[in-house]
């Protein structure tokens, strides 16, 4: 299901017209601190008992446009699309709850939560939203624009509980003379190749609490009897590539390399569709994070994307109950490493042998070299695109 609304920009665009400032970018790589053209919240809820609270801002001295996404995966094997436009003036930050959305309306009262200036008619996403939600900046006809200028994070809410994490930027190469601005987004900027936007991370590292374990900081305060006080992990994982056009994904095969306290090695394969969101202790997981496995004192893993599979981002939440049953949510970033581009490597650092086709005719297939990838290259990674709508 896609959802377009566009006439509120009429009433934004008579304050101000122009085009985003062009920002340098320094390194190629994903980032959660700075500003990019491509801003992704991997878990937004908008269920009975959780909100979510959006936030992004626009780092530039010029309007910034943004053209986002929800996609809701609350009923397994398929997800809806809504879309919408945001339209932000210079250094402006903006909110909105994803129950409640945003209307357009310049008569707020000062003071109220919609006082200010409105970014443009945001819809409310329906009620047991389950999902992400992703922004690319665009100018002012829709067409996506490389100009760096978005960040955000996103802060989940229950009844009295907030937990509170960054969203993933994507900055994009402000070279004019790179790619084009057409609906079909390449993740495959890097140190070594200059692209479009910055390739997604080829590794993301977790480090997490054994379920079953105690709570050591509960127990240090004295709320925890008889180790009654678990600390349970949940992460949330979404393929880095989408396609909105055709509300089409790419399924990623990871592998979880998990390390105990003593650097012992265990290994779980997990499907990334969509949306992943599971709990350590799920049967997903075959029992590698409890602590009859890996011990008391936490562990370490590593989530490695197949050979020939696309990139993966996310984020977690550990969820922490004392002896009483109070509990509390508390989101953190995922880190990541290299680029899936042209950097997917092993544990021990060296490159891996399998090679495919970046685009052409061979897009996707094995290869030994760039003849075997007519208007292509031979890269050892994949090249993950975002797809987004085309404005007629």
């Amino acid at each position: 299901m896609r959802m377009l609304n566009r006439t509120w920009g009429l009433a934004i665009a008579a304050v101000t017209l122009g085009v985003s400032a062009v920002v340098d970018v320094a390194e190629a790589a994903p980032t959660t601190e700075q500003s990019g053209s491509i801003v992704i919240y991997p878990k937004v809820l908008g269920t009975d008992e959780r909100d979510t609270l959006i936030e992004i801002s626009n780092s530039g001295n010029l309007m910034a446009h943004a053209h986002c996404f929800y996609v809701n995966s609350a009923r397994e094997g398929e997800w809806t699309e809504t879309d919408f436009f945001i339209w932000l003036t210079k250094q402006q930050p903006t909110h909105w709850s994803a129950r409640s959305g945003r209307r357009f309306n310049l008569l707020d009262p000062f003071g109220s939560d919609g006082a200010g200036l409105d970014p443009g008619l945001v819809p409310p996403v329906p009620l047991g939203f389950q999902g992400q939600l992703r922004c690319v900046q665009v100018d002012d006809s829709g067409s996506p624009q490389r100009s760096n200028s978005l960040k955000g994070n996103a802060t989940l809410l229950s009844e009295d509980d907030s937990s509170r994490y960054n969203a993933i930027v994507l900055p994009g190469n402000p070279d004019i003379n790179v790619g084009n601005n057409d609906n079909v987004l390449e993740l495959n900027n890097t140190d070594s190749h200059a692209g479009e936007y910055d390739a997604c991370p080829n590794t993301l590292t977790l480090s997490a609490f054994t379920t079953g374990a105690a709570n050591p900081i509960v127990e240090e305060f004295g709320d925890c009897t008889n180790g009654d006080c678990p600390i349970e992990t949940q992460l949330t994982l979404t393929p880095c590539a989408a396609d909105f056009e055709r509300a089409q994904t790419q399924p990623v095969v990871v592998n979880l390399q998990i390390f105990n306290e003593f650097e012992e090695e265990f290994s779980v394969d997990i499907d990334v569709d969509c949306w992943f969101n599971e709990n350590l202790s799920d049967s997903v997981f075959g029992s590698q994070f409890n602590s009859g496995v890996l011990g008391t004192l936490g562990s370490h893993a590593r989530l490695n994307p197949a050979d020939g599979s696309g990139a993966i981002v996310g984020v977690a939440e550990e969820l922490h109950t004392d002896s009483d049953n109070d509990s509390g949510w508390a989101a953190f970033n995922i880190h990541f490493e290299g680029n899936r581009y042209d950097a997917a490597r092993d544990l021990q650092g060296d490159l891996l042998s399998s090679l495919t086709c970046a685009g052409g005719s061979n897009a996707g297939n094995s290869c030994s070299g760039d003849g075997d990838c007519p208007g292509s290259d031979c890269i050892n990674g994949v090249a993950d695109q975002i797809v987004i709508p085309v404005i007629e």
